[in-house]
This record gives structure tokens, C-alpha cells and sequence, in this order.
């Protein structure tokens, strides 16, 4: 079976979307303003407190939190295969995907169609025939 889930975008298109969980609505957007600020709130200095054996994760307040949901935390990648470490900045991106229980049917429109070529058929030199005989001479 595929992967049908496909993301909600929580900052444009979607932001209205509403979500149904048994007796709660929320909209996309507001949903995940609230993911967002509980991750950012509980779930990276949780992050940070396991990995402390190693060194942790940058971490020290809010302002440092949030960094790591928009403008990124400072950092050096090493790719298998690379000519060393590239300095740049990490994020963590959360999205909130959909998969529908039963698929959406897509309209084809006729320009979408493909183009079924048209069988032979035998009448196609008769009617041809006719054409030509029925136009004027002077063609």
C-alpha cells in the first residue's frame, strides 16, 4: 500500500481547514500554533535533557527554542561521500498530513484527456471519395 497522507499547510491554503477529533474542532492552523508552542515549550528542553550525555542541544530559553522552529539553530553537517564538515543551521520543521479513508476522484478536463486515436474504419475512403467529388473544380 502507498503512502496516501499528503501535508496540510498550516500558513496558507489550509489555515482554515477544520480538523474534527471525536468532540473537538480546531483549525489547521490554530492546531498547529499549539503543537508548535508545546514542542517548544516541553519538547526541546526534553530533547536537550536526553541528549545531555552527549553534549545536549542548544537550549537555554524560549528565544533559543524558537530558533530551533524558525530562523534555525548554528550547526555542521558531515555527509558519507562529503569533503568535510559545511557549517550552517539546523530547523525542525512540523507538519500535519491527511489521509483520506477513501480517495478523491480527480476531474479530467478535456484538455487532460488522453487522445484516443480514432479506428479505421472502412467507410473512411468512401467518405473521402465523397468529399472530393463534391468539391468545386476550380479548388
Amino acid at each position: 500500500m502507498t503512502d496516501q497522507f499528503k501535508p496540510l499547510d498550516d500558513i496558507a491554503e489550509d489555515q482554515q481547514t477544520v480538523l474534527s477529533f471525536n468532540n473537538s474542532m480546531y483549525k489547521v492552523g490554530e492546531f498547529m500554533g499549539q503543537m508548535k508552542s508545546a514542542f517548544q515549550v516541553t519538547g526541546i528542553p526534553a530533547c536537550s535533557q536526553n541528549l545531555q550525555n552527549r553534549g545536549g542541544v542548544p537550549y537555554a530559553s524560549s528565544r533559543d527554542a524558537n530558533s530551533w522552529l524558525k530562523q534555525g539553530v548554528n550547526c555542521e553537517l558531515l555527509k558519507p561521500g562529503s569533503n568535510g564538515w559545511k557549517k550552517g543551521k539546523v530547523r525542525i520543521k512540523m507538519i500535519l498530513e491527511f489521509c483520506p479513508d477513501e480517495p478523491e476522484v480527480e476531474e479530467i478536463s478535456e484538455s487532460q484527456e488522453p487522445k484516443i486515436p480514432q479506428p479505421e474504419s472502412p467507410l473512411d475512403d468512401l467518405r473521402q471519395r465523397i468529399n472530393q467529388e463534391n468539391q468545386p473544380e476550380n479548388q
